[in-house]
């Protein structure tokens, strides 16, 4: 009777715990690297191709580094993404389809490092027309340390991917960063007063 109890006290839980999943369970864990912030471009600019469907927005962006794969956030109010895309390709542009004509919508794309995510681009908003997106808007989410286009820049460069497409990339240089504008020398003249009038006058001067 003695050994019936032991066993029952003993053998008996353990076996509960295989049985039916009961016990310690460990959390899955990433250790890859995780990928640097995307910079995401202004939909819809005038230098990078842009969607020419009803309710399209195509997003360009620079490919960040450790990335393997992306993924895009969006909705209709700031930082709030409703709706997305995962598991893009390695690759540094998107066309979101099947937009409502007439509703602003905000996005956001973050690099993905096999299991690790890195963190969301600065975000976009754009006025999606009756034809193509016409107007955007940034909406703030920068962070210290992002490399981010502050001007227009001038200088393309074409890269080219597989397939034989090639797909302009904005590259400000640091000559654009730091031109200045020329400073013209504005100091007034002087008027001359009425002895110097007159001897202007008297030898003609």
């Amino acid at each position: 009777m003695v050994v019936f109890i032991f066993a029952l006290l003993v053998f008996v839980p353990l076996n509960v715990n295989q049985i039916f999943g009961y016990g310690t369970v460990s959390t899955p864990t990433c250790d890859n690297e995780k990928p640097a912030k995307v910079v995401l471009y202004e939909p819809n600019h005038a230098l990078l191709p842009k969607a020419t469907g009803v309710g399209e927005v195509r997003l360009n962006w620079l490919k960040a580094e450790r990335a393997n794969k992306y993924t895009i956030g969006f909705g209709t109010s700031p930082r709030n993404y409703i709706y997305g895309v995962t598991n893009i390709p390695d690759t540094n542009n998107y066309t979101v389809k099947y937009l409502n004509p007439g509703t602003r919508y905000y996005f956001a794309v973050k690099a993905v490092n096999e299991c690790m995510p890195g963190d969301w681009s600065r975000e976009w908003s754009v006025l999606v027309g009756g034809t193509r997106a016409t107007t955007f808007t940034h909406t703030g989410g920068s962070t210290s340390g992002e490399v981010i286009p502050t001007a227009i820049p001038t200088v393309i460069q074409k890269r080219q991917e597989s397939g034989g497409n090639e797909i302009p990339t904005l590259i400000p240089t640091t000559e654009e960063q730091n031109q200045q504008p020329a400073v013209e020398d504005i100091t007034p003249t002087p008027e001359p007063n009425f002895i110097q009038r007159f001897f202007n006058w008297l030898f003609g001067k």
